[in-house]
């Protein structure tokens, strides 16, 4: 996000960008989440509320953690973001740095004090969207790790993930340090031959159908083959959820923020 902001970029055309971006695929994934859940479990009903939450990136309602299509749940931070960084481009020069520090009071203080710890965007995620301003800053400058450098970091990122090898998303040393030490030291790379390649740059473009599709992926497979759980069906929903998450990206995304870019905000 940092990098993607130049002097001349307005609140209101960074919030329609993001927006264009994020919303109608994932409102897509989401009605078929619907339809999925509809059709498997007829006789579990989603609230119209819980719907309605997960199509707008709101906080889902009292009983439910997740949205319908539950990787939402990193998107109703990331939008939230986005709403935090578009407020603050109305400050000009200052945007970024006024950014970082209203997502570090939210995330550090907030999430410390009992009070406010139940506030659902008082979570230290949060603060690794900080981090990633703050790492594009040091990118924007010009800094690029040497490949020793770079090697490094990603071997003690993968280090760190290896020894914190549990589901915590609150975990900001066990997940957010090693991110940015795994980003950084991938910057050291960024120019070689393998990341250059047509088909990696491909996923790359794809990764967001990709990331929305893999829940459904899931979802099918265990819908087929309700009785397996081992290496075969993680290779299989690999395989699917990448193959057609860059299908859908090709054929409906792409073409999708196409037609819609040609949308400009008044």
């Amino acid at each position: 996000m940092f990098l993607s902001i130049r002097p001349e970029t307005s609140a209101l055309s960074f919030l329609w960008r993001r927006a264009i971006r994020v919303i109608p695929i994932y409102w897509i994934f989401t009605t078929l989440a619907v339809i999925y859940f509809h059709t498997r479990y007829p006789e579990v009903t989603f609230s119209k509320e819980h719907i309605i939450r997960s199509y707008l990136f709101a906080p889902p309602p009292e009983g439910f953690v997740m949205p319908v299509l539950y990787p939402g749940w990193t998107l109703n931070y990331e939008v939230f973001f986005y709403l935090i960084l578009g407020a603050s481009l109305l400050f000009r020069s200052a945007s970024i740095c006024i950014s970082i520090c209203i997502i570090a009071v939210l995330g550090s203080v907030f999430s410390s004090n009992p009070a406010l710890g139940s506030l659902y965007y008082a979570n230290q995620v949060i603060l690794e969207f900080a981090a990633g301003l703050m790492l594009g800053w040091v990118i924007k400058s010009g800094y690029r790790p040497e490949k020793t450098t770079g090697a490094i970091l990603l071997t003690t990122s993968i280090a760190i993930f290896a020894i914190h090898n549990e589901f915590k998303p609150e975990g900001v040393i066990a997940w957010g340090i090693p991110s940015v030490m795994m980003v950084m030291g991938a910057m050291a790379f960024e120019s070689s031959t393998v990341i250059q390649n047509r088909m990696v740059q491909l996923l790359g473009s794809a990764s967001y159908s990709i990331y929305l599709i893999h829940a459904l992926a899931i979802w099918g497979i265990d819908w087929v083959w309700p009785d397996e759980r081992g290496i075969l069906t993680v290779i299989t929903a690999i395989i699917i959820s990448i193959t057609a998450g860059t299908a859908v990206y090709l054929w409906v995304e792409n073409p999708l923020l196409r037609v819609m870019m040609k949308i400009k905000p008044k």
